[in-house]
């Protein structure tokens, strides 16, 4: 068991030693000397994935972490509206039809849009979680917003089509500077954006 925990220490030793940099300094932001002699022993190995996460990130620059912070943040958000409906789609089958109601559509376009409109949220949101198929996530984003602004204005509900149009915005601001991309599986293989 101890020679287990002190393999680790030295793997972990030598992989801060790669990257010229201490955990404790590295989590603080304060430059590192590489000198040995100056390592403590490391504690656990729980460590090494949050300090190497933290040693890359100084191999990104700032409009690269925005743009992966603003892209991590759309995408959580519209992958929960996707997947928590997805376990109580009748209680949204029940708010579409209810606020559709008076509008022209048909109650089956409605319904089947439902199922779309889950489904698209769903897939895209995890897409942009991860970084992968980016520019087609961010298009069919755009393509999906277009549909739920269709159908708000078909129902004059001018509020809620104010703030489809800020996602509207954001899906066209991160796809305008998707050049900035970065820390997702599009970037790692060297997907031609």
């Amino acid at each position: 068991m101890l020679g287990n925990q002190r393999t680790f220490a030295i793997q972990v030793r030598q992989i801060l030693d790669q990257d010229l940099i201490h955990p404790h300094q590295a989590l603080a932001g304060i430059p590192y000397r590489n000198d040995q002699a100056a390592l403590p022993p490391v504690a656990s190995p729980s460590i090494l994935p949050p300090v190497r996460a933290m040693i890359r990130l100084r191999d990104y620059t700032d409009a690269q972490l925005a743009h992966t912070c603003a892209r991590l943040g759309l995408g959580i958000n519209i992958a929960l509206h996707g997947w928590t409906r997805v376990f109580r789609y009748g209680d949204f089958e029940k708010y579409l039809t209810g606020k559709f109601a008076h509008s022209p559509l048909p109650s089956v376009l409605i319904t089947g849009s439902g199922y779309g409109i889950v489904t698209m949220e769903a897939v895209i949101g995890v897409l942009l979680l991860l970084g992968w198929h980016l520019r087609g996530a961010l298009v069919a984003g755009s393509l999906l917003m277009f549909l739920l602004l269709t159908g708000t204005c078909l129902i004059q509900d001018w509020g809620t089509a104010g703030d489809q149009l800020i996602y509207v915005a954001f899906f066209s601001v991160l796809l305008a500077t998707l050049r900035h991309g970065a820390l997702g599986i599009d970037f790692r293989h060297g997907v031609d954006r």
